[in-house]
């Protein structure tokens, strides 16, 4: 049989020109595959939906990990954004948000559990862009953690680790 075209209402502009540039742009998302999608539609959103699948596809633990990361750091920090919107600099932001203050109590968290975000972060914006097709590229592949300086350990010295150890 014939494909029926499938009409899409975007929305109203206040131009001509918003309208034919909103049209390229569904026409442009339509060729790649990419649904058309509501720019109401949160970070938040996806990554509730991802995290609730995702987390049953791991170990128990990993996705425990995984759905504390999406809880405590992802959605209180980036929740609120379109995900049509995200770009490379919110997640830049949102890393060196987490270096300097993103325990509890404003407390630096470390550079392993920010790779561990970024990490959880990757996997659910690739769904995004693979999956549920919400974006065309994942912003997170371009984004390189900033690295902190490691705090240099002090060395005792004989006398010192007795002194320690008789206390």
């Amino acid at each position: 049989g014939e494909a029926k075209k499938r009409i899409v209402r975007i929305g109203s502009f206040r131009t001509m020109e918003e309208a034919e540039k909103a049209r390229n742009e569904a026409q442009y998302k339509a060729d790649k595959g990419l649904r058309l999608v509501s720019s109401a539609l949160t970070v938040e959103d996806h990554f509730r939906s991802w995290i609730g699948l995702h987390a049953l596809s791991v170990k128990p633990s990993t996705g425990r990990g995984y759905v504390s990361i999406v809880e405590t750091k992802i959605i209180p920090k980036l929740g609120r954004l379109p995900i049509s919107k995200l770009k490379t600099h919110h997640l830049e932001e949102f890393y060196a948000y987490l270096l300097r203050e993103g325990k509890k109590g404003g407390i630096p968290l470390s550079t392993r559990s920010v790779e561990q975000a970024k990490t959880v972060l990757k996997l659910g914006l690739d769904n995004a862009v693979k999956v549920a097709k919400l974006i065309p590229q994942n912003p997170a592949l371009e984004v390189k953690t900033p690295k902190v300086k490691n705090k240099k350990n002090i060395l005792w010295t004989t006398e010192q680790v007795q002194t320690f150890l008789n206390y």
